[in-house]
């Protein structure tokens, strides 16, 4: 072969560190972007990713009614209201308490006496939900249960369990041995 045919493949120097130079230079205007982001901005982004993360939507109440494929209703709306009491921010003297509950319309008078359905109300609500129904969530904390008024509902094949711990915790507190009924209910829609 004859030498003028060949290709030369040689670079010359100042080409390869021309190139070398311009990817520098690019790779430090990145570092400095980064730096910028990270270190000097990094808070002002790290408060506004924490806006875009957390966003409050307001949904109306009213949703209808809910029907499986036959037309049998398996849910409906009924409204709700929860009126919470956080006891660690309620004054000391029961005085001052009910002078707070007129105030906020959820007493109509302050009396001297307690009435007595009030009373047996306020015990019953106190033996089947801050007594009962936390014994068996810490007991069975996936058992599903729901309360209306004196009475506790429950998935059919965990009403003895349930009424056990009823009758239970009930002859502790009362000093009497309670008489239960289990109730049945069917779908008769």
């Amino acid at each position: 072969m004859n030498s003028s045919a060949t290709l030369s493949n040689r670079v010359t120097s100042w080409r390869i560190w021309f190139f070398v130079l311009i990817v520098g230079i690019i790779f430090g205007v990145f570092l400095l972007r980064v730096f910028n982001y990270q270190i000097l901005q990094g808070e002002d982004y790290r408060s506004l990713a924490e806006e875009n993360r957390i966003s409050e939507i307001s949904l109306p109440t009213l949703r209808g009614v809910i029907y499986d494929r036959n037309g049998i209703v398996l849910a409906r709306n009924i409204a709700s209201y929860n009126v919470v009491v956080v006891a660690a921010i309620l004054p000391d003297s029961e005085g001052a308490i009910q002078d707070m509950m007129v105030e906020k319309g959820l007493m109509k008078k302050k009396k001297d006496k307690a009435d007595l359905a009030k009373l047996l109300q306020r015990i019953e609500a106190h033996l089947i939900l801050d007594v009962i129904c936390k014994r068996i969530a810490k007991e069975k904390p996936n058992l599903t249960i729901f309360t209306i008024h004196d009475s506790i509902i429950t998935i059919k094949g965990n009403e003895s369990y349930v009424s056990s711990v009823i009758r239970d915790e009930l002859t502790k507190k009362v000093g009497l041995t309670p008489t239960l009924k289990i109730e049945y209910w069917t779908n008769t829609t």
